[in-house]
């Protein structure tokens, strides 16, 4: 079963919030990645991930 790109987004979304979330050093890459990665435009049905 082949996956959406919505979902692919929303899998890497909530990966690389839980890599970076708590390391403060990334906190400037974790805001690069969040809005490539979670960007509510993209992902609007994902408010759990996009709600930081």
């Amino acid at each position: 079963m082949f996956k959406s790109n919505k979902e692919v987004g929303a899998v890497k979304c909530r990966v690389s919030q839980e890599k970076t979330a708590n390391v403060e050093h990334f906190l400037n890459d974790f805001s690069v990645i969040n809005r490539v990665y979670c960007d509510p435009s993209i992902y609007l049905e994902n408010n759990n991930l996009t709600a930081m």
